[in-house]
């Protein structure tokens, strides 16, 4: 395996997953560069571009042809947030990883912080929000799916955590060996296990545009986390089931006995058995909903399509290999045809 030379490997990898931010993408590109300047000698900034529609790839084009810090990964259409930054990880060849979103509400200023941290051993370094500008329904989601994650994960998930984060090689290396299609970056940075640290940061208002989260993609996000991360909601159902079955027998033996000595005499009537058939009918399906969420997550895995497919690479040279000739991601990175390579 081909190795770089030592003075080609940058410090630091920034991945900044796009998705129509074309007002933003000139600032948040002033503001890193003069960040990394002040900190490393050498760094790149990786934009990935998720099949935005806006004139995005044109503005990454242009950044990547003036500044040879600059690499754009465009990939071939919009495959989601966390496998854009998926994509930017297995691109990247910095010794650190920092991944940043490109809206600037979490100000690249905080990274000297981060780094700080990162050069003193932390090989994961997350942000917790502080303080938010959203609206307080989006505050209030957030909230309530931090807390239902906490509540049912594996694994304790940092609370109120925002994208930006600092990343080791080593801890890169070993979320990008994690094969599962539906990507959850928070989770899969908690699972790993590795040194973390935990540092508060003001969020800003959003720079310019509008969010790209709305309602169902936060809500997806959240069957993507649960269903990943927890296997709860088919102990769940099991439970409710038991708990059913259990209480037919006792209220099945009781009204057998009262009919049987005559103590109560019981009126017939549809009413009362069309609500509970309706209502057992339709738990009946709810539960088979939940069981058949999983089992679309076994069926897409088991199709084994590229998590992502790579359009075109600009600014710089493809490079195979990170520091020290470490994989960028293992034995899993294959080839795509003319889309350049999937993960």
């Amino acid at each position: 395996m081909r190795r770089e030379p030592e003075e080609t490997i940058p410090v630091l990898s920034v991945v900044i997953p796009v998705f129509n931010e074309e007002e933003c993408l000139e600032e948040i590109h002033r503001r890193i560069t003069i960040v990394m300047r002040s900190i490393v000698s050498c760094y790149e900034i990786l934009f990935v571009d998720d099949g935005s529609k806006d004139r995005s790839r044109e503005i990454v084009r242009s950044l990547a042809a003036e500044d040879p810090c600059v690499r754009g990964v465009l990939l071939s259409r919009n495959f989601g947030q966390h496998v854009a930054i998926t994509a930017g990880m297995a691109e990247s060849r910095g010794r650190g990883v920092v991944i940043l979103d490109a809206d600037l509400q979490d100000p690249p200023e905080a990274i000297p912080d981060f780094f700080e941290a990162f050069q003193a051993g932390s090989e994961v370094v997350v942000s917790i929000r502080s303080e938010r500008y959203d609206p307080w329904t989006k505050r209030v989601f957030s909230w309530l799916f931090w807390s239902l994650i906490n509540k049912i994960a594996e694994v304790p998930v940092p609370r109120n955590q925002s994208m930006l984060r600092l990343l080791s090689r080593r801890a890169c290396g070993a979320i990008l060996k994690m094969g599962e299609r539906s990507r959850f970056i928070g989770g899969q940075v908690a699972w790993i296990g590795f040194s973390l640290e935990e540092i508060p940061v003001c969020n800003d208002p959003r720079h310019a545009g509008v969010s790209k989260y709305g309602f169902w993609k936060s809500v997806k996000l959240l069957y993507n986390a649960v269903t990943s991360f927890s296997t709860y909601p088919l102990r769940l159902i099991s439970s409710i089931g038991w708990l059913i079955a259990c209480t037919s027998l006792i209220v099945g033996a009781i009204l057998t006995f009262l009919k049987s000595t005559q103590i109560v005499d019981f009126a017939s009537g549809w009413a009362s058995m069309f609500v509970l058939v309706s209502f057992f009918g339709g738990l009946n399906i709810a539960m088979l909903g939940v069981i058949g969420l999983y089992l679309g997550r076994v069926y897409q895995q088991a199709m084994d399509r590229p998590l992502y497919l790579i359009e075109e690479l600009v600014g710089g040279t493809r490079h195979s290999s990170g520091p020290a000739g470490t994989p960028n991601d293992g034995s899993k990175l294959r080839e795509a045809g003319q889309f350049g390579e999937g993960f």
